[in-house]
Protein backbone atom coordinates (compact mmCIF):
# COMPACT_ATOMS: atom_id res chain seq x y z
CA UNK A 1 0.00 0.00 0.00
CA UNK A 2 1.38 3.39 -0.95
CA UNK A 3 2.08 5.62 2.07
CA UNK A 4 2.30 9.40 2.36
CA UNK A 5 6.11 9.09 2.71
CA UNK A 6 6.37 7.08 -0.50
CA UNK A 7 4.28 9.65 -2.33
CA UNK A 8 6.65 12.36 -1.09
CA UNK A 9 9.65 10.34 -2.30
CA UNK A 10 8.01 9.93 -5.72
CA UNK A 11 7.26 13.64 -5.88
CA UNK A 12 3.53 13.25 -5.96
CA UNK A 13 3.15 15.20 -2.71
CA UNK A 14 5.58 18.02 -1.86
CA UNK A 15 7.65 17.50 1.30
CA UNK A 16 6.27 20.67 2.89
CA UNK A 17 2.73 19.33 2.56
CA UNK A 18 3.35 15.88 4.04
CA UNK A 19 2.32 16.68 7.60
CA UNK A 20 -0.59 18.77 6.41
CA UNK A 21 -1.92 15.88 4.29
CA UNK A 22 -1.74 13.51 7.24
CA UNK A 23 -3.47 16.02 9.50
CA UNK A 24 -6.23 16.67 6.98
CA UNK A 25 -6.94 12.97 6.51
CA UNK A 26 -6.97 12.44 10.25
CA UNK A 27 -9.24 15.43 10.86
CA UNK A 28 -11.67 14.05 8.32
CA UNK A 29 -11.99 11.02 10.55
CA UNK A 30 -9.95 8.75 8.32
CA UNK A 31 -6.37 8.15 9.39
CA UNK A 32 -4.07 7.36 6.45
CA UNK A 33 -3.76 3.77 7.60
CA UNK A 34 -7.55 3.18 7.45
CA UNK A 35 -9.67 2.14 4.49
CA UNK A 36 -10.89 5.50 3.18
CA UNK A 37 -7.53 7.13 3.82
CA UNK A 38 -5.88 4.43 1.74
CA UNK A 39 -8.46 4.88 -1.00
CA UNK A 40 -7.79 8.61 -1.15
CA UNK A 41 -4.03 8.12 -1.34
CA UNK A 42 -4.43 5.52 -4.08
CA UNK A 43 -6.11 8.14 -6.24
CA UNK A 44 -2.71 9.83 -6.57
CA UNK A 45 -1.00 6.74 -7.96
CA UNK A 46 0.02 7.07 -11.59
CA UNK A 47 -1.79 3.95 -12.75
CA UNK A 48 -5.13 5.66 -11.93
CA UNK A 49 -4.61 8.36 -14.56
CA UNK A 50 -6.22 6.16 -17.23
CA UNK A 51 -9.44 6.24 -15.21
CA UNK A 52 -9.55 10.01 -15.52
CA UNK A 53 -7.87 11.14 -12.26
CA UNK A 54 -4.49 12.73 -12.78
CA UNK A 55 -1.95 13.62 -10.08
CA UNK A 56 -2.72 17.31 -10.49
CA UNK A 57 -6.42 16.63 -9.89
CA UNK A 58 -5.64 14.68 -6.74
CA UNK A 59 -3.34 17.41 -5.42
CA UNK A 60 -5.96 20.02 -6.28
CA UNK A 61 -8.45 18.14 -4.13
CA UNK A 62 -5.94 18.10 -1.29
CA UNK A 63 -5.29 21.80 -1.74
CA UNK A 64 -9.01 22.55 -1.65
CA UNK A 65 -9.46 20.58 1.57
CA UNK A 66 -6.31 22.21 2.97
CA UNK A 67 -7.66 25.70 2.32
CA UNK A 68 -10.95 24.63 3.81
CA UNK A 69 -9.18 23.65 7.00
CA UNK A 70 -7.41 26.98 7.03
CA UNK A 71 -10.73 28.84 6.84
CA UNK A 72 -12.09 26.70 9.66
CA UNK A 73 -9.14 27.57 11.89
CA UNK A 74 -9.64 31.28 11.20
CA UNK A 75 -13.37 31.03 11.95
CA UNK A 76 -12.73 29.09 15.15
CA UNK A 77 -10.42 31.86 16.38
CA UNK A 78 -12.96 34.54 15.48
CA UNK A 79 -15.84 32.71 17.11
CA UNK A 80 -18.84 30.76 15.81
CA UNK A 81 -19.48 31.24 12.11
CA UNK A 82 -22.86 31.78 10.52
CA UNK A 83 -24.55 28.92 8.73
CA UNK A 84 -23.30 28.87 5.11
CA UNK A 85 -25.55 29.59 2.18
CA UNK A 86 -27.23 26.62 0.56
CA UNK A 87 -24.83 24.72 -1.67
CA UNK A 88 -21.61 25.93 0.00
CA UNK A 89 -19.91 23.32 2.13
CA UNK A 90 -17.78 25.47 4.42
CA UNK A 91 -18.36 24.10 7.90
CA UNK A 92 -16.00 21.92 9.89
CA UNK A 93 -15.61 18.54 8.14
CA UNK A 94 -16.19 16.80 11.45
CA UNK A 95 -19.73 18.23 11.70
CA UNK A 96 -22.78 16.82 9.91
CA UNK A 97 -22.81 17.95 6.27
CA UNK A 98 -25.71 15.87 4.92
CA UNK A 99 -28.14 18.75 4.49
CA UNK A 100 -25.74 20.74 2.35
CA UNK A 101 -24.65 17.74 0.31
CA UNK A 102 -28.21 16.60 -0.47
CA UNK A 103 -29.27 20.10 -1.43
CA UNK A 104 -26.21 20.80 -3.56
CA UNK A 105 -25.87 17.55 -5.45
CA UNK A 106 -29.34 15.93 -5.60
CA UNK A 107 -31.97 18.67 -5.49
CA UNK A 108 -31.93 20.62 -8.74
CA UNK A 109 -34.51 23.43 -9.15
CA UNK A 110 -38.08 22.38 -9.91
CA UNK A 111 -39.72 23.63 -13.11
CA UNK A 112 -42.20 26.48 -12.71
CA UNK A 113 -45.76 25.38 -11.81
CA UNK A 114 -44.56 21.78 -11.68
CA UNK A 115 -47.38 19.23 -11.40
CA UNK A 116 -47.34 16.58 -14.15
CA UNK A 117 -50.59 14.95 -15.18
CA UNK A 118 -49.61 12.36 -17.80
CA UNK A 119 -47.47 9.25 -17.73
CA UNK A 120 -44.97 10.71 -20.22
CA UNK A 121 -44.50 13.82 -18.06
CA UNK A 122 -43.93 11.76 -14.91
CA UNK A 123 -41.52 9.47 -16.78
CA UNK A 124 -39.50 12.42 -18.02
CA UNK A 125 -39.18 13.76 -14.48
CA UNK A 126 -38.35 10.44 -12.78
CA UNK A 127 -35.46 9.61 -15.08
CA UNK A 128 -34.01 13.06 -15.70
CA UNK A 129 -30.76 12.72 -13.74
CA UNK A 130 -29.14 15.78 -15.33
CA UNK A 131 -26.92 17.64 -12.85
CA UNK A 132 -27.62 15.05 -10.15
CA UNK A 133 -24.72 13.52 -8.24
CA UNK A 134 -24.94 11.02 -5.39
CA UNK A 135 -22.38 11.88 -2.68
CA UNK A 136 -20.49 8.70 -1.73
CA UNK A 137 -17.26 7.72 0.03
CA UNK A 138 -14.01 7.93 -1.95
CA UNK A 139 -13.45 4.19 -1.57
CA UNK A 140 -16.75 3.34 -3.24
CA UNK A 141 -16.17 5.97 -5.90
CA UNK A 142 -12.82 4.39 -6.70
CA UNK A 143 -14.45 0.97 -7.04
CA UNK A 144 -17.00 2.40 -9.47
CA UNK A 145 -14.29 3.87 -11.72
CA UNK A 146 -13.80 0.47 -13.30
CA UNK A 147 -17.46 0.39 -14.45
CA UNK A 148 -19.02 2.16 -17.38
CA UNK A 149 -21.87 4.51 -16.52
CA UNK A 150 -22.61 4.49 -12.79
CA UNK A 151 -19.63 6.65 -11.76
CA UNK A 152 -20.92 9.51 -13.89
CA UNK A 153 -23.67 10.13 -11.30
CA UNK A 154 -21.34 9.86 -8.29
CA UNK A 155 -19.19 12.35 -6.47
CA UNK A 156 -16.62 11.40 -3.80
CA UNK A 157 -17.03 13.31 -0.56
CA UNK A 158 -14.49 13.65 2.23
CA UNK A 159 -16.67 15.20 4.91
CA UNK A 160 -18.63 13.67 7.76
CA UNK A 161 -22.17 12.99 6.55
CA UNK A 162 -24.61 10.25 7.46
CA UNK A 163 -26.32 10.72 4.08
CA UNK A 164 -23.05 9.73 2.38
CA UNK A 165 -22.88 6.59 4.50
CA UNK A 166 -26.49 5.67 3.70
CA UNK A 167 -26.23 6.30 -0.04
CA UNK A 168 -22.93 4.42 -0.27
CA UNK A 169 -24.37 1.46 1.59
CA UNK A 170 -27.48 1.35 -0.62
CA UNK A 171 -25.43 1.49 -3.79
CA UNK A 172 -22.68 -0.95 -2.88
CA UNK A 173 -24.80 -3.62 -1.18
CA UNK A 174 -25.76 -6.36 -3.61
CA UNK A 175 -29.05 -8.04 -2.59
CA UNK A 176 -28.17 -11.29 -0.85
CA UNK A 177 -31.61 -12.44 0.24
CA UNK A 178 -32.63 -15.79 -1.24
CA UNK A 179 -35.64 -14.08 -2.89
CA UNK A 180 -37.54 -17.32 -2.64
CA UNK A 181 -40.78 -15.62 -1.62
CA UNK A 182 -42.82 -12.48 -2.15
CA UNK A 183 -41.90 -11.46 1.40
CA UNK A 184 -38.20 -11.30 0.47
CA UNK A 185 -38.96 -8.93 -2.40
CA UNK A 186 -40.92 -6.67 -0.06
CA UNK A 187 -38.18 -6.68 2.57
CA UNK A 188 -35.50 -5.56 0.14
CA UNK A 189 -37.45 -3.09 -2.03
CA UNK A 190 -39.30 -1.44 0.83
CA UNK A 191 -36.14 -1.32 2.93
CA UNK A 192 -34.30 0.44 0.08
CA UNK A 193 -37.12 2.95 -0.36
CA UNK A 194 -37.48 3.62 3.35
CA UNK A 195 -33.77 4.23 3.97
CA UNK A 196 -33.49 6.56 0.98
CA UNK A 197 -36.58 8.59 1.85
CA UNK A 198 -35.82 8.77 5.56
CA UNK A 199 -32.49 10.34 4.64
CA UNK A 200 -34.20 12.84 2.31
CA UNK A 201 -36.87 13.60 4.92
CA UNK A 202 -34.15 14.34 7.46
CA UNK A 203 -31.75 16.37 5.35
CA UNK A 204 -33.45 17.66 2.21
CA UNK A 205 -35.04 21.11 1.80
CA UNK A 206 -38.30 19.42 0.74
CA UNK A 207 -40.79 19.05 3.57
CA UNK A 208 -42.73 15.85 2.83
CA UNK A 209 -44.57 14.49 5.86
CA UNK A 210 -45.47 10.94 4.88
CA UNK A 211 -46.33 7.48 6.17
CA UNK A 212 -44.94 4.50 4.30
CA UNK A 213 -47.15 1.49 5.03
CA UNK A 214 -46.37 -2.13 4.27
CA UNK A 215 -49.25 -4.57 4.07
CA UNK A 216 -47.06 -7.61 4.69
CA UNK A 217 -46.14 -6.41 8.17
CA UNK A 218 -49.48 -4.96 9.24
CA UNK A 219 -50.91 -6.44 12.40
CA UNK A 220 -54.69 -6.35 12.38
CA UNK A 221 -56.96 -7.17 15.25
CA UNK A 222 -59.17 -9.87 13.75
CA UNK A 223 -59.12 -12.53 11.08
CA UNK A 224 -61.86 -10.95 8.99
CA UNK A 225 -60.13 -7.59 8.60
CA UNK A 226 -56.80 -9.30 7.92
CA UNK A 227 -58.32 -11.13 4.95
CA UNK A 228 -59.67 -7.83 3.61
CA UNK A 229 -56.28 -6.16 3.88
CA UNK A 230 -54.34 -9.04 2.34
CA UNK A 231 -56.57 -9.29 -0.73
CA UNK A 232 -57.49 -5.67 -1.35
CA UNK A 233 -54.76 -3.48 0.07
CA UNK A 234 -51.54 -2.91 -1.90
CA UNK A 235 -48.29 -4.30 -0.54
CA UNK A 236 -46.95 -0.76 -0.12
CA UNK A 237 -48.73 2.59 0.29
CA UNK A 238 -47.39 6.08 0.75
CA UNK A 239 -49.78 8.48 2.45
CA UNK A 240 -49.25 12.24 2.78
CA UNK A 241 -51.81 14.83 3.86
CA UNK A 242 -54.15 11.89 4.63
CA UNK A 243 -54.11 11.08 0.91
CA UNK A 244 -52.69 7.91 -0.68
CA UNK A 245 -50.24 9.00 -3.38
CA UNK A 246 -48.24 5.85 -4.18
CA UNK A 247 -48.97 2.12 -4.42
CA UNK A 248 -46.55 -0.78 -4.79
CA UNK A 249 -46.99 -4.48 -5.50
CA UNK A 250 -44.35 -7.15 -4.85
CA UNK A 251 -44.10 -10.68 -6.22
CA UNK A 252 -41.63 -13.52 -5.97
CA UNK A 253 -40.48 -13.75 -9.60
CA UNK A 254 -43.49 -12.83 -11.76
CA UNK A 255 -43.41 -9.13 -12.65
CA UNK A 256 -46.52 -9.55 -14.82
CA UNK A 257 -48.42 -10.70 -11.73
CA UNK A 258 -47.32 -7.53 -9.90
CA UNK A 259 -48.64 -5.43 -12.82
CA UNK A 260 -51.90 -7.37 -12.68
CA UNK A 261 -52.28 -6.65 -8.96
CA UNK A 262 -51.72 -2.95 -9.53
CA UNK A 263 -54.32 -3.01 -12.29
CA UNK A 264 -56.88 -4.76 -10.08
CA UNK A 265 -56.35 -2.34 -7.22
CA UNK A 266 -56.48 0.91 -9.16
CA UNK A 267 -59.65 2.90 -8.55
CA UNK A 268 -61.29 6.13 -9.60
CA UNK A 269 -59.64 8.98 -7.73
CA UNK A 270 -62.14 11.32 -6.12
CA UNK A 271 -61.82 14.90 -7.31
CA UNK A 272 -63.06 15.91 -3.87
CA UNK A 273 -59.99 14.33 -2.28
CA UNK A 274 -57.31 14.68 -4.98
CA UNK A 275 -58.19 18.01 -6.60
CA UNK A 276 -55.67 18.81 -9.39
CA UNK A 277 -53.67 15.59 -8.80
CA UNK A 278 -54.71 13.26 -11.63
CA UNK A 279 -52.70 10.13 -10.88
CA UNK A 280 -50.95 7.99 -8.32
CA UNK A 281 -47.35 6.87 -8.56
CA UNK A 282 -46.83 3.11 -8.55
CA UNK A 283 -44.21 0.43 -8.77
CA UNK A 284 -44.18 -3.30 -9.48
CA UNK A 285 -41.38 -5.48 -8.14
CA UNK A 286 -40.49 -9.14 -8.60
CA UNK A 287 -37.33 -10.58 -7.10
CA UNK A 288 -34.58 -8.05 -7.84
CA UNK A 289 -36.45 -6.27 -10.65
CA UNK A 290 -38.31 -2.99 -10.07
CA UNK A 291 -40.52 -1.14 -12.56
CA UNK A 292 -42.07 2.31 -12.08
CA UNK A 293 -45.74 2.68 -13.10
CA UNK A 294 -48.27 5.45 -13.66
CA UNK A 295 -51.80 4.95 -12.27
CA UNK A 296 -54.34 7.29 -13.95
CA UNK A 297 -57.22 8.81 -11.99
CA UNK A 298 -59.84 6.65 -13.75
CA UNK A 299 -59.98 2.90 -13.12
CA UNK A 300 -60.97 2.18 -16.73
CA UNK A 301 -57.61 3.54 -17.94
CA UNK A 302 -54.70 1.07 -18.01
CA UNK A 303 -51.67 1.18 -15.75
CA UNK A 304 -48.74 2.64 -17.72
CA UNK A 305 -45.20 1.26 -17.43
CA UNK A 306 -42.57 3.99 -17.08
CA UNK A 307 -38.95 3.59 -18.10
CA UNK A 308 -36.73 0.52 -18.12
CA UNK A 309 -36.90 -2.33 -15.67
CA UNK A 310 -34.30 -1.74 -12.97
CA UNK A 311 -32.29 -4.79 -11.89
CA UNK A 312 -30.98 -3.97 -8.42
CA UNK A 313 -28.40 -6.75 -8.63
CA UNK A 314 -26.32 -4.43 -10.82
CA UNK A 315 -24.64 -1.23 -9.68
CA UNK A 316 -26.26 0.60 -12.59
CA UNK A 317 -29.71 -0.68 -11.58
CA UNK A 318 -29.26 0.39 -7.96
CA UNK A 319 -27.98 3.78 -9.08
CA UNK A 320 -31.00 4.38 -11.34
CA UNK A 321 -33.35 3.18 -8.61
CA UNK A 322 -31.80 5.53 -6.03
CA UNK A 323 -31.84 8.57 -8.31
CA UNK A 324 -35.41 7.87 -9.44
CA UNK A 325 -36.42 7.57 -5.76
CA UNK A 326 -35.00 11.05 -5.14
CA UNK A 327 -37.06 12.37 -8.06
CA UNK A 328 -40.13 10.43 -6.87
CA UNK A 329 -39.75 11.90 -3.37
CA UNK A 330 -39.78 15.42 -4.77
CA UNK A 331 -42.73 14.62 -7.04
CA UNK A 332 -44.71 13.20 -4.11
CA UNK A 333 -43.99 16.37 -2.14
CA UNK A 334 -45.48 18.44 -4.98
CA UNK A 335 -48.52 16.16 -5.14
CA UNK A 336 -49.11 16.33 -1.37
CA UNK A 337 -48.98 20.13 -1.49
CA UNK A 338 -51.52 20.18 -4.34
CA UNK A 339 -54.27 17.98 -2.87
CA UNK A 340 -57.12 19.90 -1.19
CA UNK A 341 -56.60 20.41 2.57
CA UNK A 342 -59.14 18.04 4.13
CA UNK A 343 -58.11 17.24 7.73
CA UNK A 344 -60.83 14.59 8.07
CA UNK A 345 -59.91 12.68 4.92
CA UNK A 346 -59.43 8.91 5.15
CA UNK A 347 -56.61 7.75 2.85
CA UNK A 348 -57.34 5.42 -0.04
CA UNK A 349 -57.09 1.77 1.08
CA UNK A 350 -56.88 2.77 4.72
CA UNK A 351 -58.88 0.69 7.16
CA UNK A 352 -61.24 2.10 9.77
CA UNK A 353 -62.15 -0.37 12.46
CA UNK A 354 -65.48 0.40 14.09
CA UNK A 355 -67.15 -1.46 16.91
CA UNK A 356 -69.15 -3.79 14.68
CA UNK A 357 -67.53 -3.42 11.27
CA UNK A 358 -64.45 -2.59 9.25
CA UNK A 359 -64.35 -0.02 6.45
CA UNK A 360 -61.88 -0.04 3.58
CA UNK A 361 -61.49 3.19 1.60
CA UNK A 362 -61.57 2.47 -2.15
CA UNK A 363 -61.30 5.86 -3.78
CA UNK A 364 -64.83 7.02 -4.60
CA UNK A 365 -66.37 4.06 -2.72
CA UNK A 366 -66.14 2.42 0.70
CA UNK A 367 -66.22 -1.33 1.29
CA UNK A 368 -68.02 -2.14 4.53
CA UNK A 369 -67.98 -5.60 6.08
CA UNK A 370 -69.53 -7.03 9.23
CA UNK A 371 -68.38 -10.47 10.26
CA UNK A 372 -70.79 -12.95 11.86
CA UNK A 373 -73.79 -11.01 10.62
CA UNK A 374 -76.35 -13.36 12.19
CA UNK A 375 -75.00 -12.49 15.62
CA UNK A 376 -75.01 -8.81 14.65
CA UNK A 377 -78.68 -9.02 13.58
CA UNK A 378 -79.72 -10.56 16.89
CA UNK A 379 -77.69 -8.17 19.01
CA UNK A 380 -78.70 -5.01 17.13
CA UNK A 381 -82.31 -6.07 16.67
CA UNK A 382 -82.28 -5.49 12.92
CA UNK A 383 -82.37 -7.65 9.79
CA UNK A 384 -80.87 -7.81 6.30
CA UNK A 385 -84.25 -7.07 4.68
CA UNK A 386 -84.58 -3.75 6.55
CA UNK A 387 -81.03 -2.74 5.62
CA UNK A 388 -81.69 -3.54 1.95
CA UNK A 389 -84.87 -1.44 2.03
CA UNK A 390 -82.93 1.45 3.55
CA UNK A 391 -80.30 1.39 0.80
CA UNK A 392 -82.97 1.09 -1.88
CA UNK A 393 -84.77 4.15 -0.49
CA UNK A 394 -81.46 6.02 -0.26
CA UNK A 395 -80.76 5.23 -3.90
CA UNK A 396 -84.09 6.68 -5.01
CA UNK A 397 -83.43 9.80 -2.91
CA UNK A 398 -79.98 10.22 -4.50
CA UNK A 399 -81.47 9.93 -7.99
CA UNK A 400 -84.05 12.59 -7.14
CA UNK A 401 -81.38 14.89 -5.70
CA UNK A 402 -79.31 14.52 -8.84
CA UNK A 403 -82.33 15.15 -11.06
CA UNK A 404 -83.16 18.38 -9.22
CA UNK A 405 -79.54 19.53 -8.95
CA UNK A 406 -79.34 19.20 -5.16
CA UNK A 407 -76.49 17.68 -3.12
CA UNK A 408 -76.73 14.09 -1.90
CA UNK A 409 -77.60 13.76 1.79
CA UNK A 410 -77.94 9.99 2.30
CA UNK A 411 -75.34 7.34 1.50
CA UNK A 412 -76.07 4.91 -1.36
CA UNK A 413 -74.59 1.63 -2.55
CA UNK A 414 -73.33 0.32 -5.89
CA UNK A 415 -75.28 -2.93 -5.55
CA UNK A 416 -77.60 -4.27 -2.84
CA UNK A 417 -75.96 -5.49 0.40
CA UNK A 418 -75.17 -9.19 0.41
CA UNK A 419 -74.06 -11.98 2.70
CA UNK A 420 -70.89 -13.94 1.93
CA UNK A 421 -70.65 -16.91 4.29
CA UNK A 422 -72.41 -14.97 7.05
CA UNK A 423 -70.29 -11.88 6.40
CA UNK A 424 -72.25 -8.76 5.49
CA UNK A 425 -70.76 -6.75 2.64
CA UNK A 426 -71.74 -3.54 0.87
CA UNK A 427 -69.92 -0.96 -1.25
CA UNK A 428 -71.16 2.54 -0.55
CA UNK A 429 -70.61 5.89 -2.20
CA UNK A 430 -69.61 8.65 -2.30
CA UNK A 431 -66.59 8.58 -0.01
CA UNK A 432 -66.74 11.70 2.16
CA UNK A 433 -64.52 12.85 5.00
CA UNK A 434 -64.97 13.46 8.70
CA UNK A 435 -67.35 16.35 9.37
CA UNK A 436 -66.15 19.69 10.64
CA UNK A 437 -68.78 21.99 12.14
CA UNK A 438 -67.43 25.44 12.94
CA UNK A 439 -70.34 27.82 12.45
CA UNK A 440 -74.10 28.10 12.75
CA UNK A 441 -74.27 27.81 8.95
CA UNK A 442 -72.44 24.49 9.16
CA UNK A 443 -74.79 23.30 11.89
CA UNK A 444 -77.83 24.27 9.81
CA UNK A 445 -76.45 22.23 6.88
CA UNK A 446 -75.91 19.20 9.17
CA UNK A 447 -79.46 19.52 10.53
CA UNK A 448 -80.85 19.72 7.00
CA UNK A 449 -79.01 16.56 5.86
CA UNK A 450 -80.09 14.62 8.96
CA UNK A 451 -83.75 15.66 8.71
CA UNK A 452 -83.89 14.86 4.98
CA UNK A 453 -82.34 11.43 5.65
CA UNK A 454 -84.81 10.84 8.49
CA UNK A 455 -87.74 11.80 6.24
CA UNK A 456 -86.67 9.26 3.59
CA UNK A 457 -86.29 6.47 6.13
CA UNK A 458 -89.46 7.28 8.06
CA UNK A 459 -91.49 7.40 4.84
CA UNK A 460 -90.29 3.84 4.22
CA UNK A 461 -91.26 2.69 7.74
CA UNK A 462 -87.66 2.62 8.95
CA UNK A 463 -85.72 4.34 11.75
CA UNK A 464 -82.00 5.08 11.63
CA UNK A 465 -81.34 4.73 15.39
CA UNK A 466 -77.78 6.13 15.28
CA UNK A 467 -77.80 9.81 14.36
CA UNK A 468 -74.40 10.96 15.62
CA UNK A 469 -71.82 13.35 14.16
CA UNK A 470 -69.41 10.45 13.31
CA UNK A 471 -72.22 9.09 11.12
CA UNK A 472 -72.47 12.35 9.20
CA UNK A 473 -69.63 12.81 6.68
CA UNK A 474 -68.77 15.94 4.75
CA UNK A 475 -68.81 16.11 0.95
CA UNK A 476 -67.95 19.76 0.42
CA UNK A 477 -68.27 23.09 2.21
CA UNK A 478 -71.60 22.98 4.09
CA UNK A 479 -72.61 19.74 2.32
CA UNK A 480 -73.10 16.72 4.57
CA UNK A 481 -74.32 13.15 4.16
CA UNK A 482 -75.74 10.60 6.62
CA UNK A 483 -74.12 7.12 6.60
CA UNK A 484 -74.26 3.84 8.55
CA UNK A 485 -77.57 2.41 7.35
CA UNK A 486 -76.67 -0.91 8.98
CA UNK A 487 -78.16 0.46 12.19
CA UNK A 488 -81.69 0.78 10.75
CA UNK A 489 -84.72 -1.17 12.00
CA UNK A 490 -88.38 -1.40 11.13
CA UNK A 491 -90.60 1.23 12.71
CA UNK A 492 -92.76 -1.49 14.20
CA UNK A 493 -89.80 -3.15 15.86
CA UNK A 494 -90.48 -4.77 19.21
CA UNK A 495 -89.90 -3.10 22.53
CA UNK A 496 -86.22 -2.68 23.39
CA UNK A 497 -84.91 -4.72 26.34
CA UNK A 498 -84.10 -3.07 29.64
CA UNK A 499 -80.41 -3.23 28.80
CA UNK A 500 -81.07 -1.50 25.45
CA UNK A 501 -77.96 0.67 25.86
CA UNK A 502 -75.91 -2.43 25.19
CA UNK A 503 -77.56 -2.40 21.77
CA UNK A 504 -77.88 1.35 21.08
CA UNK A 505 -74.95 2.69 23.05
CA UNK A 506 -75.64 6.36 22.29
CA UNK A 507 -79.36 6.14 23.05
CA UNK A 508 -80.93 7.10 26.37
CA UNK A 509 -84.36 6.46 27.89
CA UNK A 510 -85.68 9.90 26.87
CA UNK A 511 -85.39 8.92 23.21
CA UNK A 512 -87.86 6.03 23.53
CA UNK A 513 -91.64 6.24 23.65
CA UNK A 514 -93.75 5.31 26.66
CA UNK A 515 -93.71 1.64 25.59
CA UNK A 516 -89.92 1.51 25.33
CA UNK A 517 -89.86 1.53 21.53
CA UNK A 518 -87.55 3.43 19.25
CA UNK A 519 -89.82 5.48 16.98
CA UNK A 520 -89.35 8.09 14.24
CA UNK A 521 -89.58 10.78 16.94
CA UNK A 522 -86.71 8.98 18.70
CA UNK A 523 -84.62 9.69 15.60
CA UNK A 524 -85.60 13.37 15.77
CA UNK A 525 -84.63 13.44 19.45
CA UNK A 526 -81.24 11.97 18.52
CA UNK A 527 -80.74 14.67 15.86
CA UNK A 528 -81.42 17.29 18.51
CA UNK A 529 -78.78 15.74 20.78
CA UNK A 530 -76.32 15.68 17.84
CA UNK A 531 -76.86 19.40 17.16
CA UNK A 532 -76.62 20.33 20.85
CA UNK A 533 -73.39 18.40 21.32
CA UNK A 534 -71.73 20.04 18.31
CA UNK A 535 -70.95 22.91 20.72
CA UNK A 536 -71.34 25.66 18.13
CA UNK A 537 -72.50 29.11 19.16
CA UNK A 538 -75.98 29.63 17.70
CA UNK A 539 -78.82 32.11 17.85
CA UNK A 540 -82.21 31.81 19.54
CA UNK A 541 -83.88 30.25 16.47
CA UNK A 542 -81.43 27.33 16.50
CA UNK A 543 -81.80 26.91 20.24
CA UNK A 544 -85.59 26.72 19.87
CA UNK A 545 -85.27 24.23 17.01
CA UNK A 546 -83.00 21.94 19.05
CA UNK A 547 -85.36 22.22 22.03
CA UNK A 548 -88.34 21.19 19.87
CA UNK A 549 -86.44 18.19 18.47
CA UNK A 550 -85.47 16.97 21.92
CA UNK A 551 -89.04 17.54 23.06
CA UNK A 552 -90.24 15.28 20.23
CA UNK A 553 -92.42 18.07 18.88
CA UNK A 554 -91.24 17.88 15.27
CA UNK A 555 -91.53 15.10 12.72
CA UNK A 556 -88.90 14.99 9.98
CA UNK A 557 -91.25 16.80 7.58
CA UNK A 558 -92.11 19.48 10.15
CA UNK A 559 -88.42 19.90 11.01
CA UNK A 560 -87.55 20.55 7.36
CA UNK A 561 -90.28 23.20 7.20
CA UNK A 562 -88.88 24.76 10.35
CA UNK A 563 -85.37 24.81 8.87
CA UNK A 564 -86.65 26.49 5.73
CA UNK A 565 -88.82 29.17 7.32
CA UNK A 566 -87.91 29.63 10.99
CA UNK A 567 -84.16 29.02 11.33
CA UNK A 568 -82.19 30.92 8.72
CA UNK A 569 -78.60 31.54 9.93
Amino acid sequence: MTTVGELVDKGDIPEERKDSVKTILHDLGYAASRAVGKAFLKITEKHMTDAGMCIADANAILAEVESLQGRISTEDEAGPSKKPRTGHISENPLTEQSELLVNQYLFKPLPDSFLPSTGSQVLQWLFDFTKMKVPVTPLFYQQMLTLQGPQQCLIPVLVAASAVTTFTDLLQTVPRLPFNSEQNTTVYVCGFIERCWQTLATYSPTNLQYDLMFNKTSQLSNVSSHSIAHKLRPDTMLVAENCTLMLGEDKHIDLAAAYADLSRKRVDLSGMHYGPVKFMLGYAAAGTTVQWCFLPDHADQPVQVMGDRLDVRSAKGRMSFLLSLVQAYRLLAVMSAAVPPLPGRWPLYSEIERENSILLMEGTTVLKQIKNFKKYEDRQMTCLAAIKRAYAAAGRAADEAQRTGNPQYLVTCISPPRLVKNRFEVRTLPCGYASHVFSEQDLHAVASACCKAAQVLHTNKLVHRDFRLPNVVQLARQQYMVIDLESVANVRAKRLPENFQNVLKTCNAEALDADGRFTPLSDMYSIGVLLREAHVGVGSQAVTFIHKLMGKELTAEAALTWLQHEWSP
